[in-house]
């Protein structure tokens, strides 16, 4: 309903969104001046960017380059070699954060050392698994 109400008619200006995020293609706005990104996104959508109130909207991060898999499945480049990436249960350090690119992001990489919780009756132990980006 709030994601509905939030972009309106500007629907076609929509390149991601899911239950907590939205990205927007903005339209003649200096992307390097947050205050003319939050008027832009104030006027022309029903947000309020204000992060010091608990359901109000923030800018998280400003990009030029984005490439969305699905929910939760996305990388963006918000500066020369400042990569973001969210994937489902993936967590990378800034090592292999590097290996990611907007190539291999669409065909799949591997070799994602993660640790997972294994349950024992004698405690809790750390399991190594090879955690994967698959291709499209």
């Amino acid at each position: 309903m709030y994601m509905v109400d939030a972009v309106g008619e500007m629907f076609k200006n929509v390149i991601y969104l899911d239950t907590d995020s939205l990205v927007i293609k903005l339209l003649r706005v200096d992307i390097n001046n947050e205050k003319h990104i939050k008027k832009y996104l104030e006027t022309h959508y029903n947000l309020i960017i204000d992060k010091s109130t608990l359901g109000n909207w923030d800018i998280e991060h400003v990009s030029e380059k984005i490439m969305a898999r699905r929910a939760k499945q996305y990388l963006m480049e918000i500066k020369r070699d400042i990569k973001v990436i969210k994937f489902a249960g993936l967590r990378l350090n800034n090592e292999q954060l590097k290996q990611v690119n907007f190539n291999n992001f669409s065909t799949g990489i591997k070799n994602f050392k993660q640790l997972r919780p294994n349950r024992l009756p004698t405690g809790l132990v750390l399991e190594e698994y090879e955690k994967q980006i698959p291709p499209i």
